[in-house]
């Protein structure tokens, strides 16, 4: 791989990840259903390192997935935005969990129950919620596209 295609992978991992972090509060703020909020947003340093979180998730998804995006099966492309999203909102519930323990945010809830409550949480209603999964799967299927099309053009 050269060291174009490595530079236009972090950038894509970057900003599919800023995307991502967006939908994510989007839903996390925005619909009431939720017993607590899941992403840290109590002061500009939360929301900064929540931000990071979904940064670090974009950029290792964009590389751990950049063989499977770049295959020209009809399979392939079907089969990755599930993989994708399942995989990252497992990694970005642990990473949000982890900013939630570094910044010492009170939940009144005990660590390994923040753990199982943000990763379920990410997962459940992400993943295989009826209500949220078609439209996050859709959403994966742009992300992978879009980068798709960046790595074609890339090498």
């Amino acid at each position: 791989m050269s060291l174009k295609t490595k530079w236009t992978l972090l950038i894509a991992g970057v900003v599919s990840g800023a995307i991502w972090f967006l939908v994510a509060l989007a839903f996390d703020k925005g619909v009431r259903d939720f017993n607590y909020p899941v992403i840290p947003t109590s002061s500009p340093a939360a929301v900064l390192a929540s931000l990071l979180a979904a940064v670090v998730t974009g950029v290792c998804i964009t590389f751990v997935f950049r063989r499977s995006w770049s295959s020209r099966s009809r399979a392939v492309l079907w089969v990755s935005p599930p993989a994708t999203l399942v995989t990252g909102l497992t990694m970005f519930g642990v990473l949000t969990w982890m900013v939630w323990l570094v910044l010492g945010e009170r939940t009144g809830i005990t660590p390994s129950n923040q753990l199982a409550n943000t990763v379920g949480f990410f997962v459940i209603y992400g993943a295989f919620s009826p209500l949220f999964a078609p439209f996050l799967y859709g959403l994966a299927f742009l992300n992978q596209s879009a980068i798709r099309e960046i790595l074609r053009r890339a090498t």
